[in-house]
């Protein structure tokens, strides 16, 4: 019984992923006691790592604590949201992979982080990163975003900066900057809080949902980005009265001429979003709402799909694409679940002392 009791123990730990057929190593880290996992922490791990390697987070009720990361792997967790009500059917178990504040320092250039629970801010001060499909929550039930959230910062120092940072479909609370990056690329990203870059920042801001309730921000929020390009985003307010077209909560780009950015093909909820900065700026639409672009049905992320008509987001896109985060090239996806074979059935059987085990796995895009 105590083989089969540890064997259970151990699949119950790694049960959220499947075998991967790419030839980098899968260092698999399980802080659970009584789960026989390589590695109990994540430093371990990536004091044992090569270049290219991954490092699986597998599902725990114990937060895996602050990360510094500083070479160039991937750091992968199960998704999130995944409970009753939510996505089921991605995971074989809800029970998600949570980590605190992540930092990329030198030695991280290449470094992927995807498909965690981050409980805390994410700095980047390398170029050449990849943060995708996180979740960067604070307190409060689920769905009340209102209560504030987690950042990413990209801290670009002196000239050349850190460059080619990619941030893609995460849902987060904000999005900051400071020194010098260029060729960023922040895309199918819901973001709550909000979203400043300084002048000496450049790049592509697409496929986002900039999502900020009242009461929270009763102000209004200017979004901030210069020398951009600014295209097929929806910005928008979920809740509130007198939110469309009412100075009292608005959400806008800031600026004119001097913030240089081209807006095309975007949606806003206030008849002054888009700044007539004098450039090329086609197909944008105003005063737009929540109501009458998506299902705001189903599960908590899902919600911000679009209607199937008449949303004024659909294939109102570049060439005809849809606008928000399940549009272009690398759509937002549901859960967060990373880009990994996943197991989402598990079948047991004993027979005398051993345990069998039938397993359902699909790859994920």
């Amino acid at each position: 019984m105590k083989n089969l009791f540890t064997s259970s123990l151990m699949l119950a730990g790694a049960l959220a992923f499947a075998t991967p057929s790419a030839q980098a190593a899968v260092l698999r880290v399980n802080n659970t006691p009584g789960v026989n996992a390589p590695y109990a922490t994540v430093a371990a791990a990536l004091a044992a790592a090569a270049t290219g390697d991954i490092i699986q987070l597998e599902p725990s009720n114990t937060n895996y604590g602050a990360i510094t990361v500083n070479q160039n792997v991937t750091i992968m967790g199960t998704g999130w949201l995944l409970g009753t009500g939510q996505n089921t059917g991605l995971q074989y178990t809800a029970l998600e992979a949570s980590c605190g504040a992540v930092t990329f320092t030198t030695g991280a250039e290449g470094a992927r982080l995807t498909g965690l629970r981050v409980l805390g801010n994410i700095n980047i001060n390398v170029s050449d990163v990849t943060v995708e499909r996180n979740l960067l929550y604070i307190q409060g039930s689920e769905g009340n975003w209102n209560s504030g959230g987690y950042d990413i910062i990209i801290n670009g120092g002196a000239a050349p900066g850190t460059n080619d940072v990619f941030i893609r479909q995460n849902w987060l609370y904000s999005i900051s900057g400071t020194g010098t990056s260029s060729n960023f690329n922040i895309a199918n990203n819901i973001v709550s809080g909000g979203f400043t870059l300084p002048a000496t920042m450049s790049g592509l801001l697409t496929h986002n949902i900039f999502n900020y309730n009242p009461p929270f921000n009763n102000g209004g929020t200017d979004i901030t980005v210069h020398n951009s390009l600014v295209t097929n985003n929806i910005i928008i307010k979920e809740s509130g009265t007198n939110q469309t077209n009412n100075p009292i909560y608005y959400n806008r780009f800031a600026g004119g001429v001097a913030n240089n950015n081209t807006y095309t093909n975007n949606s806003g909820d206030y008849n002054a979003t888009f700044p007539n900065n004098g450039l090329a700026n086609v197909n944008n639409i105003n005063s737009t709402s929540a109501a009458s672009l998506f299902l705001l049905t189903g599960t908590l992320d899902g919600r911000f799909t679009l209607d199937p008509a008449p949303s004024p987001g659909r294939a109102s896109g570049t060439s005809g694409v849809d606008m928000g985060i399940f549009g272009g090239v690398q759509p937002f996806v549901l859960g967060g679940i990373p880009n990994f074979p996943t197991i989402y059935q598990l079948n047991t059987n004993v027979s005398g002392t051993n345990l069998n085990v039938t397993v359902g796995t699909k790859s994920n895009n």
